[in-house]
């Protein structure tokens, strides 16, 4: 039953300015949600930057500076979050006002009709408490909207990472077998996003397999982007890259990379075991296996002597060991995967001269019969391989062996003076 529309009326004749306000106050929280996360971004990046650098911050006297800066970052945060906290507290005070504005109108208009006998007391008092339910409800939606906009504008930033394009395989494509007649480069083309010029241009270049590569050259001349093609961390703008004949695009990515090890000069550990860290690519290996692998990367030696062993708790960073024990630990890894293509991108550019002359026994050891890619500024290694790739502006210069490039390439001999001078 109806008790009076025309009462109904006179209180909802505030609903679009509720509706309007509502709206407002969601978009406004909305936005000041989303430049509080970033600022929150920006200070945890910036505290964990300062944290990870603290010895030069302190080497170069620059205390007061990270102090500043973080102090501008946090205060850039603490504005957004006031901004927040006055929206979220303008939002009640406000849509209470309209609501007792509109209740009163009604009350007003009720009581008049009642005083005119144009309507009954309980009729009266029976509308008042269903239109105080309704404002009840009202009330208690724009502060659910405040809170889903402020989950709104945390989603957005979640998914703008989600919604980044994933790793794709063709429909469709085969598992590629194991590595058995070459390697090929053919006419290979690579520019990064957002660089004006290729970093790869026109590379040609074929590796039998269970020969090894040596790739020399400038700083910015395409030798790890060359190798950070064959996993396909990247695939080129133009030309293949073939294993035995077939483009590695069309293979699965599983089949592709369970092929692959790869030692580079940014060493990376995982938190865990030092057993774990080297069967990370076998979680399956057991531990004669791994005492086995660590062995042959001659890491045995400073992993047994270590009160727990192999069962020592090593950091992201690996603290508690040197630079040269990781980068065994790494090739350990390499080793014990197995793999049938390696790639050994300046693996001993930041080790002492012991760990350098153990990490170049224990790459000579793992080469053997395999295709390996060596990149190097030190020719310790290069000069021994079978083929040196010479590279210079995003090409091929010279390949050839360590002979033959010193009579005919100026550039590689140019880089290996340099290197006997620095020796």
């Amino acid at each position: 039953m109806l008790l009076s529309w025309q009462l109904t009326l006179i209180f909802l004749c505030g609903a679009p300015l509720v509706l309007g306000l509502v709206g407002m106050f969601g978009r406004k929280m909305k936005k000041a949600t989303r430049k509080s996360l970033i600022a929150s971004s920006q200070m945890l990046a910036k505290l964990q930057e300062t944290i990870s650098g603290l010895r030069v911050v302190k080497v170069y006297n620059q205390q007061d500076v990270e102090r500043s800066t973080f102090r501008k970052i946090n205060n850039k945060l603490l504005k957004q979050l006031l901004k927040m906290s006055k929206v979220d507290a303008a939002t009640m005070p406000v849509l209470e006002v309209l609501g007792m504005a509109a209740g009163s109108a009604a009350l007003i208009m009720g009581a008049h009709w009642v005083s005119q006998n144009k309507m009954d007391s309980p009729e009266f008092l029976v509308l008042l408490i269903l239109l105080g339910a309704a404002a009840e409800s009202v009330r208690k939606t724009s502060d659910i909207w405040n809170k889903i906009q402020e989950a709104n504008a945390a989603a957005e930033r979640v998914f703008s990472i989600i919604d980044e394009p994933i790793e794709k395989e063709i429909p469709n494509a085969f598992a590629l077998a194991p590595l058995r007649d070459r390697i090929e480069f053919v006419d290979v083309v690579f520019t990064y996003p957002q660089a004006k010029t290729p970093a790869l241009a026109g590379i040609n270049l074929c590796v039998p397999a269970g020969h090894n590569a040596a790739i020399v050259g400038p700083n910015g001349s395409g030798k790890t982007t060359l190798a950070n093609l064959i996993p396909r961390f990247y695939d080129p703008d133009s030309g293949h890259i073939l294993i035995d004949g077939k483009n590695i695009r069309d293979a699965t990515l599983f089949s592709l990379r369970s092929q692959i090890g790869m030692v580079t000069q940014k060493v990376v550990t995982f938190n865990d075991t030092i057993a774990a860290n080297i069967a990370y690519g076998r979680p399956d290996a057991d531990r004669e296996e791994i005492i086995a692998a660590s062995k042959r990367a001659f890491a045995h030696e400073f992993i047994s002597p270590l009160p727990d062993g192999y069962d020592t708790v090593i950091g992201e960073q690996g603290a508690g060991l040197s630079g040269g024990q990781l980068q065994r630990i790494v090739i350990a890894r390499a080793i014990l995967k197995n793999p049938a293509i390696l790639i050994f991108d300046e693996a001993t550019s930041h080790v002492d001269a012991d760990s350098e002359a153990k990490i170049h026994r224990a790459i000579e050891e793992i080469m053997q019969d395999r295709t390996s890619f060596i990149i190097a500024h030190r020719f310790s290694t290069v000069i021994t391989a079978d083929v040196i790739v010479v590279m210079d502006g995003g090409q091929i210069i010279a390949q050839g062996q360590h002979d033959e490039l010193m009579q005919t390439c100026p550039l590689y001999q140019g880089l290996y003076e340099t290197q006997l001078v620095k020796a």
